[in-house]
């Protein structure tokens, strides 16, 4: 079995992950398998069958979708999601690979550099007050020493170490918080979970170009979601105060772009998802609950997981008394 499984979703044609797989290919670790989850249709001019798994989604997935896809194929205990903007240098996996030699760790949140000034982009997301979905680390240098101190909640959804068991038993990334917020969802899952992610300082990625502005209805409607999914209820007050003045501010800087009514109505649209923390933290005991009775991680299931979520403790074991 591969110790590391290389996951790279792409929404594109072929020239979107190209330099990317191109990269992996040439400084790949030892033991690796590489999956190439995409889009629209590649019929392998290279021939490169017998060192990548090329699998297709049909539809009009998201990264999410990919990368959900990509985890159920993938074979290893540590996954590694790495965005089609994305290229690697020798040396890249095998510093974050140290880190899962401690057991509590669940996630290893590489650099992202961006190459013509070496400043980082993205270290990690965490969760503010409010739902706000913030990227740690950027505008630092990447000889700045403040990096070694950052503190994440996790990876970013195009670039992260994973150990697979947590992202089977949680159902992978949720697509219904769209993939804007699907990454700081997801940590703050794991954080949930008692389980811990890191920075790799050392375990660099460098961009192609620069990522999309996130914007427009899925953009209000996803992180409306979030919002409600991660509702603080020890203290509504507090954190309906934060909310709205989130709104407000993404509001006010959103008018010179033209796009802060379509975000508006999405967030509109996204308040049905009110009163949604209390199945959210259910489904949180019942990841638990996978991740202590598995005794290997290839008996856990994405699927399944997404499925015992559907039903309540006692339904799920009527259906497995009938069965």
């Amino acid at each position: 079995m591969p110790r590391l499984s290389i996951v790279i979703p792409c929404l594109g044609g072929a020239t979107e992950f190209e330099d990317t797989l191109v990269s992996v290919l040439q400084n790949r670790p030892a033991q690796c398998e590489v999956i190439v989850v995409h889009a629209l249709p590649y019929d392998d001019p290279y021939g490169l069958q017998d060192e990548v798994r090329f699998i297709r989604v049909s539809g009009k997935p998201g990264l999410v979708q990919l990368a959900n896809t990509g985890i159920e194929a993938a074979k290893s205990e540590i996954v590694h999601i790495l965005g089609c903007r994305l290229t690697v240098q020798e040396g890249w996996a095998e510093t974050a690979l140290q880190h899962f030699k401690n057991s509590q760790i669940a996630a290893v949140s590489p650099l992202i550099v961006a190459p013509h000034d070496q400043q980082v982009t993205a270290a990690g997301v965490s969760y503010g007050a409010g739902g706000r979905r913030k990227i740690v680390g950027a505008g630092l240098a990447q000889a700045n020493h403040k990096l070694n101190k950052l503190k994440v909640a996790g990876p970013t959804l195009e670039a992260g170490f994973y150990r697979r068991e947590a992202l089977l038993a949680l159902g992978g990334w949720q697509e219904l918080v769209g993939d804007v917020a699907a990454d700081v969802d997801l940590a703050q899952s794991l954080i949930a979970l008692d389980l811990t992610t890191v920075v790799a300082t050392d375990s660099v990625l460098h961009e192609l170009r620069p990522a999309a502005r996130s914007a427009g209805f899925a953009y209000g409607r996803a992180l409306e979601r979030l919002f409600w999914r991660q509702y603080a209820s020890a203290n509504p007050a507090w954190a309906i105060i934060c909310h709205m003045l989130v709104v407000m501010f993404e509001t006010a800087t959103r008018l010179p772009n033209g796009d802060a009514l379509t975000t508006l109505l999405g967030r509109a649209v996204g308040l049905m998802h009110a009163g949604t923390t209390s199945k959210y933290r259910h489904s949180l005991e019942q990841s638990r609950q996978a991740l202590e009775a598995a005794a290997e991680p290839s008996t856990l299931s994405m699927s399944a997981a997404r499925e015992e979520r559907m039903y309540s403790a006692p339904e799920t074991q009527q259906r497995r008394r009938a069965a």
